[in-house]
């Protein structure tokens, strides 16, 4: 985690709230491939192992699942760099750093640390996890029918969750409705004062301010404030035309001196007016809109400015950081699905190389696609939108998963299906404990998409281990020897 932040630093980055949340997941996932060592290292004893070599032993049976576990989930991290969302790249970034660093602390110093400070006492460990282990292990086997229909159903509803899935748009729904940062805000929204903007900028760089086009801005202002989600259009004739009406004079811009004054000084009158005269600003407050809405907005001001300056050379462009917001938010979709599909083509490689068996690696994609699609379930029912923390649940529920798989699998593949669970299914359910138990303290936090992807993540892992203790046993069949070649 130290070593994480201090990279962050010497590479010029900086943190943010996902870099936050980066720093106590890269603990739990570490803690988790540990405990896989520290069980390997508590069977070797309890097998008459000498003191002395079992952490060795540990190393030499656990240590390939748990580096190779640690990288697959690194990778799903680092698809994140793959977003345009910069938070959401550095994020990736430093969690994916963080678990290569770790491996290797996990594998030079965890075996040290065992060999000088374990005292050999006792060595049950983990092993009454076991029985819950075995017993839902063949529960699987026996039912696998049932089970692989039900899983299918379950892919297929996520499938079609995910299509449906909204797009938060108002970052004040981040927070609790009673908080003063969401209470302020919608107390002045109420009152009539918009806070979120859209800025139009008008070019018209071939010909300095004129009167003109200062009359044109004006209809267009005047036509834009009639749009049912604007209040206003701030900018120079509005201004003139209270200048107006507060000296006696009728609501439209002012002749003499006022305008002949306002068209002389433009750079007095920024930031509505460039230095030059040539661009021409009009900020118009609006409220909280989703980007479809938002859409429809700019193609009515586009329509409503082209009237406004038919037959001119003028330009305009819609800009602000409301609308830039919301294009961060709708990248979110795009976001996840390329990690979803980065982390999926990466992870199914590994398995590749690591189990050398193409049956072993197919049958892991049901179990690591579960977890992903029913939190798309979830999310649909509970009415919980894309955010920046829910974007990141997929590929991170995704690359995690893979881990207990990856470590099953393995053992699966040396001894069987009750030596698999009997050795490693007690590790599964001791990790999967401290994930999940890592991610539900995020559930406190005030900031909803904090919240929420605490829920997802531990969530998905619960899932992901009833996955590889039932649905991966129904998948390979009901023998209880390795699986065969094919």
């Amino acid at each position: 985690v130290f070593a994480a932040e201090g990279a962050l630093g010497i590479a010029g980055g900086t943190s943010n709230l996902l870099v936050d949340i980066a720093k106590p997941l890269l603990f739990v996932l570490l803690l988790a491939g540990a405990l896989h060592l520290i069980v390997g290292w508590q069977d070797a004893r309890r097998a008459g192992v000498p003191a002395d070599r079992a952490a060795a032993h540990a190393r030499r049976t656990r240590g390939a699942g748990v580096a190779l576990a640690l990288v697959t989930t690194a990778v799903g991290f680092g698809s994140m760099a793959l977003s345009s969302i910069g938070p959401l790249r550095t994020f990736g970034a430093v969690a994916a750093f963080g678990l290569l660093f770790g491996v290797a602390l996990l594998l030079v110093l965890l075996p040290a640390l065992l060999d000088r400070l374990a005292r050999p006492a006792r060595f049950e460990g983990a092993a009454g996890l076991a029985t819950p282990a075995i017993g839902l292990v063949s529960w699987g086997a026996r039912h696998r029918g049932p089970i692989v229909a039900a899983s299918l159903v379950v892919v297929a509803a996520g499938a079609f969750a995910f299509r449906r899935l909204p797009i938060e748009a108002d970052a004040l729904t981040y927070f609790p409705a009673d908080h003063p940062v969401r209470a302020d805000h919608e107390a002045l929204e109420a009152a009539g004062f918009g806070l979120f903007t859209v800025e139009a900028v008008v070019d018209v760089s071939g010909e300095p301010l004129q009167l003109a086009t200062l009359a044109r801005l004006d209809v267009f202002g005047r036509a834009a404030a009639e749009l049912p989600a604007v209040q206003t259009a701030l900018g120079l004739p509005l201004l003139l035309r209270e200048a107006s009406v507060r000296s006696g004079g009728p609501d439209a811009l002012p002749q003499g001196p006022v305008l002949a004054d306002a068209l002389a000084q433009a750079k007095a009158q920024a930031p509505l007016v460039d230095e030059a005269g040539r661009a021409l600003r009009l900020s118009m407050p609006i409220a909280a809109l989703d980007p479809d809405a938002l859409d429809g907005l700019r193609a009515a001001l586009r329509a409503r400015f082209a009237e406004a300056f038919a037959g001119t050379d003028a330009r305009l462009t819609l800009t602000g950081r409301y609308p830039l917001l919301l294009e961060t938010q709708r990248a979110l979709l795009s976001t996840l699905v390329r990690s979803l599909l980065a982390t999926a083509v990466v992870m199914e490689l590994v398995l590749l190389l690591a189990l050398r068996r193409v049956r072993l690696a197919v049958a892991a994609l049901l179990p690591n696609a579960l977890p992903v699609c029913l939190n798309f379930v979830i999310m649909s029912l509970a009415g919980i939108p894309l955010d920046v923390g829910t974007a990141m649940t997929g590929a991170v529920a995704l690359g995690i998963a893979v881990d207990d798989t990856l470590h099953f699998l393995l053992a699966w593949r040396k001894g069987g299906r009750e030596a698999a669970a009997r050795g490693t299914g007690r590790a599964l359910v001791l990790s999967t404990v401290v994930i999940t138990l890592g991610f539900f303290t995020l559930l406190p936090a005030e900031f909803g998409p904090t919240r929420r992807f605490g829920l997802l993540c531990g969530t998905s892992m619960i899932t992901a281990l009833l996955a590889d203790l039932v649905v991966l046993p129904a998948l390979l069949g009901g023998r209880d020897g390795p699986p065969g070649r094919g």
